[in-house]
């Protein structure tokens, strides 16, 4: 559930299938959201005093590359006072492993070179999720730590940990 008060409406049609929509802009305590809402709450909108606070119920759905929030119904806040409330919440799934083809990915870095490439794997890693257990290592002066991410990773990111591990080398030999 969204409550705000509308700061912009623009009113779009899709190039797709001539629908008209809009782009939504409501401002909480929190700031500024936009959400994209299709004609029939577009016309609930029409009705309302934007003056007023409004409620949007919504459905969210996440998946592991992106989050989508659909408008369910707008409401004005006297009209939502009366509504009853229904919150769900999904137990996110366990990402399907082939047992077969599972296998590890496993890490080593040395800490005392260069921190910063903990960032860069963080990142490659989720943006190309797979199959393949990460496990990283991390190497200091005294001691050796054995980290599991509880990422599961492509085999493509390790083609392009090789390509950044070697761009590193050849910057550190310059």
């Amino acid at each position: 559930m969204i409550i705000g008060k509308v700061e912009n409406i623009t009113h779009k049609i899709s190039k797709k299938n001539n629908r008209k929509f809009a782009i939504l802009t409501i401002m909480d305590f929190h700031g500024s959201v936009e959400l994209m809402i299709f004609d029939d709450h577009v016309k609930a909108l029409e009705g309302m005093n934007l003056e007023e606070p409004v409620v949007i119920t919504i459905n969210v759905s996440k998946t592991e590359q992106f989050t989508r929030i659909n408008a369910r119904k707008i409401l004005t806040l006297d009209e939502a006072k009366k509504q009853k409330v229904d919150i769900r919440k999904e137990k996110p799934k366990e990402p399907e492993l082939a047992p077969l083809k599972l296998k590890g990915v496993r890490v080593t870095i040395n800490i005392d070179k260069d921190v910063s490439i903990l960032d860069k794997i963080k990142e490659l890693a989720i943006g190309l999720p797979g199959n393949n257990k990460l496990v990283l290592e991390i190497v200091g002066k005294e001691e050796r730590v054995e980290i599991d991410t509880q990422l599961f990773v492509s085999d493509e990111f390790e083609k392009r940990l090789f390509a950044i591990a070697a761009s590193q080398s050849d910057g550190n030999a310059a």
